[in-house]
């Protein structure tokens, strides 16, 4: 019983380490010079000049460009390029930040998600947990055969 007690022990302390880690990782990494586009959107002059990447849904196109919509405030991107918009997912732009409060793209990317095989993922997922259940039995110590 007192291996029992240690492994528990070990196990918690692992957990809590692991946690303290991840905090703190956050903490350093999300602190220093950290930038959203909330950030840009609410003083565009302190950023003009800057380059920077973002990521949001779609909003629509116009003239010379399109929107990009951040937490639910549409940026304007110049982009004079041929663009097809993602069918399904989100942009990703790279570009140079303008005091007019528009982002002149100097790249962007499509992460088009193909939501299909999600679901493809998670049935298949379903059908091995039940044929994993129906060959092995689940007991207080583990698993035994059916």
């Amino acid at each position: 019983m007192a291996k029992h007690k240690l492994l528990v022990a070990a196990g918690y302390l692992l957990v809590l380490c692991t946690l303290i880690i991840t905090l703190t990782h956050y903490y350093y990494a999300f602190s220093v010079g950290f930038f959203t586009a909330t950030n840009f959107l609410d003083d565009p002059p302190k950023y003009h000049g800057e380059i920077k990447s973002t990521m949001g849904p779609y909003g629509g196109s116009f003239d010379g460009g399109f929107f990009l919509i951040y937490n639910k405030e549409p940026i304007k991107i110049m982009y004079d390029q041929e663009y097809t918009p993602p069918r399904y997912g989100e942009v990703l732009v790279h570009g140079k930040l303008h005091r007019e409060g528009y982002i002149e793209a100097i790249g962007v990317h499509n992460y088009d998600y193909y939501y299909l095989f999600y679901i493809l993922s998670l049935i298949a997922g379903i059908i091995v947990i039940v044929l994993f259940l129906k060959e092995w039995k689940m007991t207080w110590r583990g698993f035994k055969n059916a």
